[in-house]
């Protein structure tokens, strides 16, 4: 079937040819699961040119994953989805293997709903960017999305995504300072790759909507002087940025990893904190700010019916129904933000050696998770060893982000339980 495909994409960009030979297999597999796909497109960092991978005779590391689009006829339904899903993944894990930042996310539009997709970076990219490889280009169905009609806030999501994946995806033994060779490649790619999203999310405020991220940090490189984040973000920042992008493409950083992992976490909050001040709010502690005012700045609405059977889970696995009663009243997205911050501080005063800020910044983290979640959290306990109580936590806002962002899908309840399971 690979001479009906197209990934000439793939030599354009110089990609190993064991790229081209995986993505057949996944998009043959999802052909002979699925009748009614119109058209397949590769989108994301592989089809950007900006795939991140380790390639020796022996073998090939991928550290970017695999994102496809499949449009089709009509709407799939979730059982069927869901079960491709857990398919593609477990492929990508055989031709991937022992690689946890590895994985292959298949995303679904039916043809009818194209012109009415959100206006979000990810569909402005999939549109611009997108390699079809298999099927008929329905992009100019797509939207077209400018600066003007761009979703603010769903680019300012981009924030707390990210803090979740320095969470999600940094290995334990970085958190351990067990730093051998492969564990410094994820380190690495971990932290710079979510550094970079910070062009992703501060650039449509100077008016500048772009594809990638060379381009993104190209052009703060050149404008910077002119833009007002100079003044808010200090002259290091566009080097910052360019050494990130460098770090990507070669897998390596000149200097302290935990100094690095510190400085990606202060210009996340950084720029909250300069999110909330265009809204008008004087931020002194961006944690505390945020539970006040994400709605600013964050789609906090919920439909009525996801919010009824969230509280119904907290119902059932907190048995409090007061508690049920105030979930759909909460900030989510703001006190997941601010637990964040508090858990990626906690280790930050750890990894420094400051005891008494790391126990009662991840005393907080839990507090803030709490109305949240709906099981019983882990009990921390800062007799024995921190790491525990603070891998613990970690896995519990895993648990969250599996049933409130990921909606309890299956394929993200595997991920999630593989990378926060802890020893």
């Amino acid at each position: 079937m690979m001479a009906q495909y197209d990934f000439r994409f793939c030599s354009a960009f110089g990609y190993p040819l064991r790229v081209q030979r995986q993505l057949t297999q996944i998009v043959n597999r999802v052909l002979e699961r699925v009748c009614s796909v119109e058209s397949i497109l590769v989108v994301g960092s592989t089809a950007r040119g900006e795939l991140s991978y380790i390639d020796t005779e022996d073998d090939l590391r991928l550290f970017s994953d695999y994102e496809l689009v499949l449009l089709t006829q009509r709407e799939v339904n979730c059982k069927k989805r869901y079960s491709l899903a857990l398919e593609v993944d477990q492929l990508g894990r055989c031709l991937n293997p022992g690689n946890p930042l590895f994985h292959v996310d298949l995303a679904w539009y039916p043809l009818h709903r194209l012109p009415r997709l959100r206006h979000t970076v990810a569909i402005f990219e999939q549109k611009k960017t997108g390699k079809v490889v298999w099927g008929k280009d329905y992009r100019h169905l797509m939207p077209e999305i400018t600066i003007q009609s761009l979703s603010k806030k769903d680019v300012n999501e981009i924030l707390y995504k990210r803090l979740w994946a320095l969470l999600l995806y940094l290995p334990q033994e970085f958190f351990k300072s067990s730093l051998t060779s492969e564990i410094k490649d994820v380190a690495t790619y971990v932290l710079v790759r979510n550094a970079l999203d910070l062009t992703t999310v501060l650039l449509p405020y100077a008016g500048v909507l772009l594809p990638t991220y060379a381009q993104r940090v190209e052009y703060l490189a050149d404008n910077y002087g002119r833009l007002e984040l100079e003044r808010v973000f200090g002259p290091k920042f566009p080097r910052f940025l360019a050494a990130c992008l460098e770090g990507r493409d070669i897998l390596s950083w000149e200097g302290s990893l935990f100094v690095l992992y510190a400085q990606v976490v202060g210009y996340l909050e950084h720029t909250l904190r300069y999110l909330l001040a265009r809204q008008g709010q004087a931020v002194d502690d961006v944690s505390r700010a945020i539970q006040a005012y994400s709605p600013l700045i964050f789609r906090e609405w919920l439909p009525r019916r996801a919010e009824i059977k969230h509280a119904l889970r907290v119902l059932r696995g907190r048995l409090s129904l007061q508690q049920a009663i105030r979930w759909p009243g909460l900030s989510h997205k703001g006190l997941l933000t601010a637990c964040l911050i508090q858990i990626h501080r906690s280790m930050i005063a750890h990894l420094s050696g400051n005891r008494p800020e790391a126990h009662a910044a991840l005393q907080l983290a839990q507090s803030l998770l709490d109305p949240l979640i709906s099981r019983p959290l882990s009990r921390l306990n800062f007799d024995g060893p921190f790491i525990r109580s603070w891998l613990a936590l970690r896995r519990d806002c895993g648990y969250f982000w599996w049933e409130f962002v990921r909606r309890g899908g299956p394929v993200s309840c595997q991920r999630i339980r593989a990378l926060t399971d802890y020893v």
